[in-house]
């Protein structure tokens, strides 16, 4: 919620935002990175969003967004 606080303050609107990256690229030998089951991303999504509405943003938050 911050950083999306902070690009709007610098004139830089947030129109969606996705909670792991490039979640298909899960070899052991692949990159570190945040890898969530399809229940646990729902609960971190309605975390997220009840924060960034609570904070009065209407930023989107992207499903499962591989590219």
């Amino acid at each position: 919620m911050r950083f999306v606080q902070e690009y709007k303050r610098a004139g830089v609107p947030i129109d969606a935002i996705t909670l792991q990256n490039e979640p298909q690229n899960r070899a052991p030998s692949g990159y570190p990175g945040m890898d969530l089951r399809d229940d646990e991303e729902a609960r971190l999504a309605v975390a997220v969003g009840r924060e960034l509405r609570r904070a009065g943003l209407r930023t989107k938050i992207l499903g499962y967004d591989h590219n």
